[in-house]
């Protein structure tokens, strides 16, 4: 039977999609220049505010009837399509889009696209975005694309006990 299995090739580190569930800490950010940013207003679009761009707390729970994740970037909820790496299991798309609201009192009507990879306790990879946003307290308006962007995530249990590295000043 072991042998059937080695040869149909079934990775043993692969597990139920389920794996990924968790609370995890993210650092994204946008990884290409300015002049490659699209859109409108992009000059007033508040980038500190962003999930896209810092750190941000998300919460993901896969959906198996669905082949989706529920997902909550700092407490609001979304929910995502997977789709996996035929080639890879832990290589794996990742799409969702819905309307976010910032402290800053801007809300963004966004697109969100990643490919992303399982390493354990650990979510990386790079992601797209589009957004149409609003500040609500001055009524400035705008919409941005970013081309490219990267992302890593850590599982909240793997920073309690104290694997990962904090590098801040």
């Amino acid at each position: 039977m072991l042998l059937a299995l080695m040869l149909i090739g079934c990775d043993p580190d692969c597990g139920d999609t389920s794996r990924m569930d968790g609370d995890y800490v993210v650092w994204s950010h946008v990884a290409v220049t300015d002049d490659l940013i699209t859109g409108s207003n992009s000059e007033d679009y508040p980038y500190r505010d962003i999930f896209v761009n810092g750190w941000s707390e998300w919460s993901l729970k896969y959906i198996p009837s669905k082949q989706s994740f529920q997902l909550s970037i700092d407490g609001q909820a979304y929910e995502g399509s997977y789709e996996p790496d035929p080639d890879n299991c832990n290589n794996f798309s990742l799409v969702f889009q819905g309307t976010y609201s910032t402290d800053a009192d801007t809300a963004h009507s966004f697109l969100w696209q990643g490919d992303l990879s399982y390493l354990g306790v650990h979510i990386a990879g790079t992601f797209t975005y589009q957004d149409n946003w609003t500040d609500l307290a001055t009524g400035i308006q705008g919409s941005l694309e970013i081309p490219s962007g990267e992302l890593t995530a850590t599982l909240r249990t793997e920073i309690s006990q104290g694997s990962a590295t904090d590098t801040g000043g």
